[in-house]
């Protein structure tokens, strides 16, 4: 977890983390800055990744079969483009 990474990080069990600051689709992590401020820590770094995402179904099913997509809002945010202009569905959040 996030906050997991951080006290790690500041109780010196772990010399560095890696945490999400931002995405380029939902912009940013308000839960990553509360955590700095809760944590005697320091940004050391930038990285930048390329964000991967894979539609996940049973053996066999079609994407004309597909008509609801759960997962966590902000991925359904990134991927809006794709669900939107492929899958007839009703797409949600949650189960992340």
């Amino acid at each position: 977890s996030f906050a997991g990474a951080f006290k790690e990080v500041s109780d010196g069990t772990a010399l560095y983390g890696v945490i999400p600051i931002e995405n380029s689709a939902s912009g940013t992590l308000h839960k990553t800055y509360d955590l700095l401020v809760e944590h005697d820590v320091v940004i050391g770094g930038e990285l930048g990744v390329r964000e991967v995402y894979c539609l996940c179904a049973q053996p066999g099913v079609r994407l004309a079969a597909v008509r609801r997509v759960l997962s966590h809002p902000n991925i359904l945010e990134a991927c809006s483009s794709f669900i939107e202009s492929r899958l007839a569905l009703s797409a949600r959040g949650g189960g992340a």
